[in-house]
C-alpha cells in the first residue's frame, strides 16, 4: 500500500497510486486530478500552464501549503467533490463559496480564465534582426544595449535590434537603408555576412538574424542606451542564450 511501491506496479500510474495510498490507507499523499488543478489554480491565481512540469509543480507546492496530512484520504475526496460540485469548470457557484475572500480568481473576477493550459496560449512568431557591429580598430569594439522593457530577456544585453513583423531577406538586411532607423551611423558600413538562428520559447517562436558589419569607430553614433565595448569584454555581459552562441562562434 506504499505510494512509491504502488507506482511501480504494472498498470498503476501516479494518480491511481495516490488515490489508493491516501483514500485506502490514509497515506499523506496529495491527489491531483482535474478538479484539484482547477480549485488550486483559482485559489492561488496560478498563471503557469497546468499542462507543463512547472505548472504541476506549482500546483503541488500550493496544495501542500494547506494539505491535511493527518486526514489525507478525506481531504483528497473533499477536494475532488468540491471541484466537481462547487468550483465547477463553467459557471462555478462563487456566490455561495466559502473561499470567496481568499480566492484570487474570484477577487480579480477572472474565474473562467483558470486553470490555464499551454494550448490556450497562442504561439506568437517574432522576427528579431540584430546588427553585429565591429570597428576596424584594434582592439575590435562592438555595440550593445540592455533590454529594460517588460518583455523576454529583461535586463539582458543584446546587439542593436530592429524587430519586424515578417521575415527579412538577406539582400535587404545587407542594405544601409534598412539599418538607418537604428541611428548608429551616417555612412554605410561594410556588410560581411548574415547568420540566421531560430529558437522556440514557451509561447514564442523566434526567427533571429545576425548581420555582421564593419566600419570606422568615428562613424559610430551612440545614444545613451548604447554601450561600446571590446569583444573581449563582451563575454562578461549577460546575454540571451541565442546571442551567446553567436558570440562564441564569432570569437
Amino acid at each position: 500500500h506504499d505510494y512509491e511501491t504502488l507506482k511501480k506496479l504494472k498498470g498503476i500510474g501516479e494518480y491511481t497510486a495516490a488515490a489508493i495510498a491516501s483514500i485506502g490507507f490514509n497515506q499523506p499523499v496529495p491527489l491531483m486530478d482535474g478538479n484539484v488543478f482547477r480549485v488550486v489554480s483559482r485559489l492561488f491565481g496560478i498563471k503557469t500552464p497546468i499542462d507543463t512540469t512547472a505548472g504541476k509543480n506549482e500546483i503541488r507546492h500550493a496544495l501542500e501549503s494547506f494539505f491535511d496530512f493527518e486526514h489525507a484520504g478525506n481531504f483528497n475526496e473533499a477536494m475532488m467533490d468540491f471541484g466537481a460540485m462547487q468550483c465547477t469548470p463553467t459557471h462555478p457557484h462563487c456566490e455561495t463559496c466559502p473561499c470567496q475572500s481568499s480566492c484570487q480568481a474570484f477577487i480579480t473576477q477572472k474565474t473562467d480564465l483558470y486553470p490555464i493550459k499551454l494550448k490556450q496560449i497562442p504561439i506568437k512568431t517574432r522576427f528579431l534582426n540584430y546588427l553585429v557591429l565591429q570597428t576596424s580598430t584594434q582592439p575590435t569594439l562592438t555595440v550593445l544595449s540592455q533590454r529594460t522593457q517588460k518583455d523576454i530577456w529583461k535586463n539582458l544585453y543584446e546587439f542593436p535590434l530592429i524587430e519586424t513583423t515578417s521575415l527579412i531577406d538577406d539582400a535587404t538586411l545587407a542594405q544601409f537603408d534598412f539599418w538607418k532607423s537604428a541611428s548608429l551611423f551616417s555612412t554605410p558600413p561594410h556588410f560581411e555576412k548574415i547568420i540566421r538562428k531560430s529558437q522556440k520559447l514557451t509561447h514564442r517562436q523566434l526567427h533571429v538574424s545576425f548581420t555582421f558589419a564593419t566600419l570606422p569607430l568615428n562613424d559610430i553614433s551612440l545614444s545613451t542606451s548604447h554601450l561600446l565595448l571590446s569583444i573581449t569584454d563582451l563575454q562578461q555581459k549577460p546575454v540571451p542564450i541565442i546571442l551567446k552562441k553567436i558570440i562564441k562562434e564569432w570569437l
